[in-house]
């Protein structure tokens, strides 16, 4: 969660909280090519041997047939009902030539490990491999580990373990031999990337202090850098041996298969988001804190003159959200399509005598007899009461309201459909009015003059400018703080960092399920943030969410 609804005397208002998307297994969305071309098995038709029985050679591969094909995308495919499925390569049946493949796995959006990266290998590990990283989605690449059965002769580095590593060199390369003897294709099939391990130097053992590694990812240099990728690429340099040396006369026991690849991670956001989904096959972070982009790296359309800043897993336990914030020139009045235009129609009701109003919070009133109130109530002079037409009044009344309990006599009503009330009721106002002595009001319509009425009687109906028939719409536009009136089911309020993307500066409180959404969403958006395309339009892909192109006709 990246904020939550929080209610003070200043009224409401947000409460801003770093955050973060729940980390996955990221092989159902990775994208896996195969490097060189050819190098996968079945085309031509090929037999093969296993080390442990080198000279029964039954086994074939091929490309035409179902059962004996072993195609990339073996390796991130979900197994079912214990059957193992794998990609394998051709045979070293070109020895002296190096049996050399080159396995890339691709997300096209930056991720942040957290768990031990595991490859699966059938028919035995390789005894030289490297794993490799980028950061720039597969322009660049950097060594993340070295395995050899030899680190000295392979690479020229003396074997280590995640073990030996201290916190001062925690990102530092090493050259395992851990993982690359032979001990046999059945008995170790794993090779590791350990994650795990390196996080239990800052948070103890059995990773119980994890308020310490995050304290060491903001504050030690390279860090969340190391744990991060776009792109993984593994460099199978040379196959199991089955622990001898290459026996030239029966190379077809000489292959890579992999059946399974685990790389659990979240995507990063840069602590701006707590969901990402796949949108038109890409990955997107579902940013908040008024940022954008696909990592939220960058400020949305009207905060572009922020500074930009990620978020900060200081201090504990929820980070600082290090939201931005609108520039001192914006206003939502300059959004004509969803500002609220004043009514001149409707007379304004004065009370017939001195008030002692106790008025709430969220009413922006501090003080008796001084009625300067929110514009979205329609209060523009002190004792002058604009009330709006969501409360659905077509008659004078005389209120006695309650600070507490609310209507202590029966009223008779013209409630709005939004209300749930169709009939004349007995009202209990909720104590969020509080008002706590009589008062006289006058309440009219706001959208419906007499005038309408009586044309409305008259049978006279007012067309607009393309011939269709005129009617009223009626909103509740209340004011208040994160509990209303139970009549007030769904509350229009204009907060200063409503996030709706760009296409909407207003947003409604919903009482009964506490929820925030966006109101009259533009450029053909829709939904909570305005993130969605309107029926009939489609997301356009190359602009980012906060474009008014975002979603085009088909």
């Amino acid at each position: 969660m990246c904020r939550s609804l929080q209610g003070s005397e200043a009224g409401p208002g947000w409460e801003f909280y770093a955050c973060q998307p729940p980390p996955s297994n990221m092989k159902e969305m990775m994208q896996i090519r195969v490097d060189p071309p050819g190098i996968t098995c079945g085309n031509p038709p090929e037999r093969f041997c296993t080390l442990e029985n080198p000279y029964l050679c039954s086994d074939e591969c091929d490309a035409s047939s179902p059962d004996l094909s072993h195609p990339p995308q073996l390796m991130g495919d979900r197994e079912r009902g214990g059957l193992i499925t794998y990609w394998q390569t051709v045979t070293w049946s070109t020895y002296p030539e190096p049996l050399v493949a080159n396995i890339t796995l691709s997300w096209n959006k930056s991720l942040e490990v957290v768990d031990d990266i595991t490859v699966t290998f059938e028919y035995g590990r390789p005894t030289i491999m490297v794993l490799e990283k980028s950061l720039d989605k597969g322009v660049t690449w950097q060594p993340y580990q070295f395995y050899a059965d030899d680190c000295l002769e392979a690479f020229g580095m003396s074997p280590k373990r995640v073990l030996d590593l201290a916190p001062s060199n925690l990102t530092r390369v090493i050259c395992t031999e851990q993982y690359s003897g032979w001990v046999g294709a059945k008995e170790e099939k794993m090779v590791v990337f350990e994650v795990r391990a390196r996080f239990r130097v800052f948070a103890g053992p059995k990773l119980i202090n994890m308020d310490a590694l995050y304290t060491r990812m903001e504050t030690m240099k390279g860090l969340r850098e190391f744990f991060t990728f776009t792109n993984l690429r593994l460099r199978l340099l040379r196959p199991a041996l089955g622990g001898t040396y290459v026996q030239r006369d029966n190379l077809l026991k000489y292959f890579y298969a992999i059946s399974n690849i685990d790389v659990p991670a979240r995507c990063k956001c840069n602590l701006h988001a707590s969901q990402c989904v796949l949108r038109d096959a890409t990955l997107q972070c579902e940013c908040d804190h008024n940022t954008t982009g696909q990592d939220c790296e960058r400020c949305s359309r009207r905060f572009r003159s922020s500074s930009w800043r990620a978020g900060s897993y200081l201090p504990l336990p929820k980070g600082t959200a290090n939201t931005l914030t609108p520039p001192s020139d914006y206003s939502s009045s300059t959004d004509s399509t969803d500002s609220i235009p004043p009514w001149t129609g409707m007379p304004n009701l004065v009370p017939s005598s001195p008030l002692n109003l106790k008025i709430h919070h969220p009413l922006g009133l501090s003080q008796p007899l001084n009625l300067k109130m929110h514009h979205s109530l329609g209060l523009s002079q002190p004792l002058k009461l604009k009330m709006h037409h969501s409360l659905g009044l077509s008659q004078p009344l005389n209120l006695k309201m309650h600070h507490s309990l609310g209507l202590s006599q029966p009223l008779n009503l013209k409630m709005h459909h939004s209300l749930g009330l169709s009939q004349p009721l007995n009202l209990k106002m909720h104590h969020s009015l509080g008002l706590s002595q009589p008062l006289n009001l006058k309440m009219h319509r706001s959208l419906v003059t007499d005038v309408e009425e009586d044309r409305s009687k008259q049978g006279v109906k007012e067309n607009d400018e393309k011939g269709y028939e005129k009617k009223a719409t009626q909103k509740i536009l209340i004011p208040g703080g994160p509990k209303f009136s139970q009549l007030s089911k769904i509350a229009y309020v204009t907060f200063q960092d409503c996030e709706c993307n760009g296409h909407s500066n207003r947003c409604s409180y919903i009482d009964f399920i506490n929820v925030v959404t966006c109101v009259s969403c533009k450029h053909n958006t829709r939904g909570p943030n305005c993130q969605y395309c309107r029926l009939g339009y489609y997301r356009n892909a190359s602009v980012t969410l906060d474009d008014e192109n975002v979603c085009v006709g088909q």
